[in-house]
């Protein structure tokens, strides 16, 4: 059976929040090995997933201490993720959400479905990096008065902005 209760946040999470004392059970401070944006040595990524691993580490390095080189997998796989749900996207743009059998009935193309667990994992590791509104809600973090080259504040508007601009090509399904 697996550990109870929700998993423990990092320590750049709680001091955002403004709860960073110490819990009886921890009394250690856990930092993240280094720090500074993570470098893809873990896993051969595509020129797909190279280009939102840098859109991704540029937005996590506007947080100091949020990622670090040991979320170089996880980081990862959120590349993979989103470039696999652009390619299910693409290829439901070209052949259409449905497919037609050859007794003539009618079924759902398998790119929506790996569309929709690409997106499941998308908002399953954009939340432990606090990316999604919900996870920043609870934390309190200062926006910078001017905006950034993006267009919008901090780097959870420009993921958000990232997001919704896939969101609005992929149109309704």
């Amino acid at each position: 059976m697996g550990k109870r209760g929700p998993a423990p946040k990092p320590h750049a999470v709680r001091v955002l929040e403004g709860t960073h004392k110490y819990k009886t059970r921890s009394r250690s401070v856990k930092a993240p090995i280094t720090t500074g944006i993570p470098q893809p040595k873990c896993m051969k990524l595509t020129r797909a997933e190279k280009a939102i691993w840098k859109e991704v580490t540029q937005m996590l390095s506007t947080v100091t201490g949020l990622a670090a080189d040991i979320d170089a997998l996880a980081i990862a796989s959120l590349c993979e993720a989103v470039a696999e749900f652009q390619q299910a996207r693409d290829e439901i743009k070209r052949d259409g959400a449905t497919c037609v059998s050859e007794k003539g009935g009618s079924y759902q193309h398998p790119a929506v479905g790996r569309k929709n667990k690409a997106l499941e994992r998308m908002r399953y590791l954009m939340a432990r990096f606090g990316m999604t509104p919900s996870d920043r809600a609870s934390m309190e973090v200062a926006t910078p008065t001017s905006p950034s080259p993006g267009g919008t504040a901090g780097a959870g508007g420009r993921f958000a902005a990232f997001i919704e601009s896939q969101m609005a090509a992929a149109g309704p399904n």
